[in-house]
C-alpha cells in the first residue's frame, strides 16, 4: 500500500510459495509470461537526451527492452519500465518449481526461461567472462550503478537461475548442458575474481574500467543473495556472515517497554547517504536473517528476525506493519504501509528460517532444518503444503511432520 504500481518483479511473490498459494502464483506466473518480448534478439543502445543519456529510452527494441524482456502490465498493454525486474521474477517463478513440482506448468513455462536466459546473457554478460551486471534489478537500485562491471549479487542470481534451469531441462527431456555448464562457470569466476580470501567475503563488483579493481564494501545484498542462492561453501558463507558482524552498521532499537539485545542494520557502510543504498528497510533486514538461518548462524538469525518483527509490526505507527523502511532509517524515517517486498521475504525467512521448511521438488525430496532458538522447548506452523509441530521434553525432541504436498517428497 503507497507504491500502486503494476511490476512483476522485487520479492512479494514468494509468499505465494511458502503460504502455500500455489494457485495465486500460477495466475500470476502465467500472466506476466505473456509480456515477455519475443524480438529483437539484438541490444540497441539508445540513450534518452530528456534524460541527460543517463538512461535508455523506454520502448520496446531498445536498451534492454528486447526479446526476453518482461513489460510491467499482466496480460496488458506492452509497455516497458525502467527497472528490471526479470531477474527476481524469475527467481521466484524457479523457486515456486520446488515447492510445487508441476511438470505441466513446468513445460508451459519453458520457453519463457529460455528466452529469459538468454536475455540475461546477451545483456548483461556481453564479454562472455561468466559474471553479470546489474541494472535497476533489485530493491536497492535506485542509486545502485556499476556502469557495466561485473556485479556479485546479479552473478549469484545467474548462478542459482542457470542451476534450477538445468534441472529443469533434465525433468522436461531437454538438453541441459549449456545452463549446468553456464552455473559452473558463474561460481567458479565468483570464487576465482569476486572472492577476496584476505578479506572472507565477496566483493561488491569488479570495475568495468580497470579489470584489476575490485570494490571490496559489500552491501548487504552482495552477502545474502550470495549465500540464498547457495555460492558460497559452509566456510564462505561463515565468512561472509562474520563481514556482516563486523564491518555493516548495527543500530540498537530503543523502547522503555523492550529489554534485551535487539538491533537493525543498514544495508551498507557507504557514505554520504543516498536513497536505496544506505537505508534501514525491513526486507534486506529480514533476507538478511533467513542467510543467517542458511548459514547455521540460528541464534543470530532469530534475533535479527525478532528485532524487524518487533520495531515495525510493535514499535511502529501501523500495528502489524510490514514496512518498507524503518524509523531508525536517518533521512527517511518510517515509510509505506505492507510493502510487498517484505511480505515476500518475512514469508521465506518464517517458513524456511524459522522453521527450516525447505522443499525441492525439482530434486526430489523435503528439508526439514530446523532454526528454533536453543530457549524454545515447543513451535507448530500450520500451511497449506504442510503441518509441523515440535516439542521437548528433557532430552527428547519430537517433530510430528504431515506433508501434503503436490508430489511426495521424501523427509530429509
Amino acid at each position: 500500500v503507497a507504491w500502486r504500481m503494476w511490476l512483476n518483479g522485487w520479492r512479494g511473490a514468494y509468499a505465494a510459495n511458502d503460504l502455500g498459494w500455489h494457485g495465486r502464483a500460477d495466475t500470476m506466473f502465467s500472466a506476466y509470461n505473456r509480456m515477455q518480448l519475443l524480438s529483437p534478439d539484438t541490444t540497441i543502445v539508445d540513450p534518452d537526451s530528456a534524460k541527460h543519456l543517463a538512461r535508455q529510452n523506454e520502448k520496446p527494441g531498445v536498451g534492454i527492452y528486447n526479446s526476453g524482456y518482461i513489460t510491467r502490465y499482466p496480460e496488458g498493454k506492452m509497455q516497458v519500465n525502467h527497472y528490471d525486474m526479470n531477474l527476481v521474477y524469475i527467481d521466484e517463478m524457479l523457486r515456486s518449481f520446488q515447492w510445487t513440482g508441476d511438470t505441466a506448468f513446468l513445460r508451459q513455462c519453458w520457453p519463457v526461461l529460455v528466452r529469459h536466459m538468454a536475455w540475461e546473457k546477451r545483456n548483461f554478460d556481453q564479454d562472455s567472462d561468466h559474471l553479470y551486471d546489474a541494472y535497476a534489478a533489485i530493491w536497492a537500485s535506485d542509486a545502485l550503478q556499476y556502469s557495466g562491471g561485473d556485479v556479485a549479487h546479479s552473478s549469484a542470481y545467474n548462478y542459482f537461475s542457470n542451476l534450477l534451469v538445468a534441472r529443469v531441462a533434465r525433468i522436461l527431456g531437454y538438453d541441459d548442458t549449456p545452463y549446468r555448464e553456464e552455473a559452473s562457470a558463474i561460481r567458479q569466476a565468483m570464487d576465482s575474481i569476486l572472492w577476496m580470501p584476505a578479506r572472507g567475503w565477496y566483493a561488491e563488483y569488479r570495475d568495468r574500467k580497470d579489470l584489476d579493481v575490485l570494490h571490496p564494501s559489500a552491501g548487504l545484498w552482495t552477502i545474502y543473495h550470495a549465500i540464498d542462492s547457495k555460492v558460497p561453501d559452509p566456510f564462505q558463507a561463515y565468512q561472509c556472515l562474520r563481514y556482516v558482524d563486523l564491518h555493516i552498521p548495527h543500530i540498537p532499537i530503543h523502547s522503555p517497554d523492550l529489554t534485551g539485545d535487539y538491533h537493525l542494520l543498514s544495508t551498507t557502510n557507504w557514505m554520504p547517504y543516498t536513497w536505496s543504498v544506505n537505508n534501514v528497510a525491513m526486507a534486506e533486514v529480514i533476507h538478511t536473517a533467513l542467510a543467517y538461518w542458511e548459514g547455521y548462524r540460528t541464534r543470530d538469525a532469530y534475533t535479527l528476525f525478532k528485532s524487524m518483527i518487533l520495531e515495525s509490526m510493535y514499535l511502529g505507527s501501523s500495528p502489524g506493519n510490514f514496512e518498507q523502511i524503518s524509523f531508525y532509517d536517518r533521512f527517511r524515517g518510517e515509510l509505506y504501509r505492507d510493502f510487498a517486498d517484505p511480505i515476500g521475504i518475512t514469508s521465506r525467512a518464517l517458513v524456511e528460517g524459522l522453521f527450516g521448511i525447505r522443499p525441492d521438488a525439482l530434486r526430489g525430496h523435503l528439508e526439514i532444518s530446523p532454526g528454533f532458538p536453543g530457549s524454545w522447548d515447543h513451535a507448530s506452523i500450520h500451511l497449506p503444503d504442510i503441518d509441523y509441530s515440535f516439542r521437548r521434553s528433557g532430552n527428547r525432541d519430537c517433530y510430528e511432520i504431515h506433508p501434503r504436498f503436490r508430489v511426495p517428497l521424501p523427509l530429509v
